[in-house]
């Protein structure tokens, strides 16, 4: 995924961090595990921000060489916002009800799948399926 599909798919909050001053961003970025977040344009910065948060990218090495940060660190509270609205941003939502024929010994039958994803904010996720055979007259 480039970094133009990046900002069409999370544009709310692509947004939102445009919003931000690059002091804040910075912030926001150390949060994250964005390296060197400093050396980054504003532009860049806020799609790599959105890549840790989204989970697309792993975070990376953190260093503790450098001068020493002077800028205030980001609140947990707007930590949990901006993954909030990245969840709430997701597209892979399941169907609720779907019907397949799923061959067992040879006869194929014709079953009810009822599922629910769900997707935490750090990128993990859970999905528990229940089904039934059809009945056929």
């Amino acid at each position: 995924m480039n970094d133009t599909e990046i900002t069409q798919k999370y544009q709310t909050v692509y947004n939102f961090l445009n919003g931000k001053g690059i002091m804040e961003l910075r912030s926001y970025g150390r949060a994250f595990g964005v390296q060197a977040p400093t050396t980054k344009r504003k532009q860049d910065l806020i799609v790599e921000i959105i890549k840790m948060a989204a989970g697309i990218e792993s975070k990376t090495y953190f260093s503790r060489r450098g001068a020493k940060v002077r800028a205030k660190p980001i609140a947990d509270g707007e930590v949990k916002e901006l993954i909030a609205m990245l969840s709430a941003n997701r597209e892979s939502q399941p169907k609720k009800n779907e019907s397949r024929e799923i061959p067992l010994r040879g006869k194929p039958k014709l079953y009810s799948i009822y599922g629910e994803l769900k997707i935490r904010g750090d990128g993990s996720f859970s999905l528990s399926i229940e089904g039934e055979p059809e009945k056929t007259d």
